[in-house]
């Protein structure tokens, strides 16, 4: 008698909830971009932040529902959002800016690249920690919002030059940080957030 062949599901994914928070992350994300791209600063700017609350919100969510660390498709795909959100987005905006010399497009490579790398050996070894707090390996990409706010305030008060200078000398140290072998425990979620209790 032959065996009955398994039946497929239609579509390749099956979306939890984790990943459709995640999907947000990139949606938030895009919108940067095409705010960035139309010179739209503060919009751009505006869509990363909350690109950025939503990551929070959306990691903190699928460690929960993993039981301590996102799994399978849910940590692939926040993999890949990571680097678009975090690492792409932010460069759009810098270069629609006034950071789009020569010198600055190569030190946004390596930017990007640093963080690539960060982000597949993260998704490799996972986040270490003790009791009460997570600690990130590295510099985690999710703070190059920041940067981005701080100098896009400097510019309103400080020469292009200046600026420029300060963020390529600011994005060459993040890059090496987002790649050194050094737990960062004041950039942590408390375990607490991610975990669910226990009933008694």
């Amino acid at each position: 008698m032959a065996a009955k062949k398994e039946s497929k599901p239609f579509f390749i994914v099956n979306l939890t909830l984790a990943d459709i928070m995640i999907l947000m992350v990139l949606a938030f994300g895009t919108m940067s971009t095409f705010n960035s791209n139309r010179e739209n600063l503060d919009l751009a700017l505006l869509f990363l932040f909350a690109a950025s609350a939503m990551y929070l919100i959306a990691s903190t969510y699928a460690r929960r529902a993993g039981g301590g660390r996102a799994k399978g498709f849910t940590r692939a795909l926040n993999a890949f959002v990571s680097g678009l959100v975090f690492l792409v987005a932010p460069c759009i905006f810098f270069y629609h800016w006034q950071y789009n010399s020569n010198f600055a497009s190569g030190v946004m490579l390596v930017f990007i690249l640093s963080g690539i790398l960060r982000i597949a050996a993260f998704d490799d070894i996972g986040s270490r920690g003790d009791a009460a707090k997570f600690y990130y390996t590295g510099m985690p990409v999710f703070w190059s919002p920041v940067i981005v706010a701080v100098f896009y305030l400097f510019s309103f008060g400080m020469g292009a030059d200046i600026i420029n200078g300060m963020l390529s000398l600011t994005l060459i140290i993040f890059s090496f940080l987002m790649l050194v072998n050094r737990d960062f425990k004041y950039l942590h979620k408390p375990i607490a957030w991610s975990k669910v209790k226990k009933k008694k």
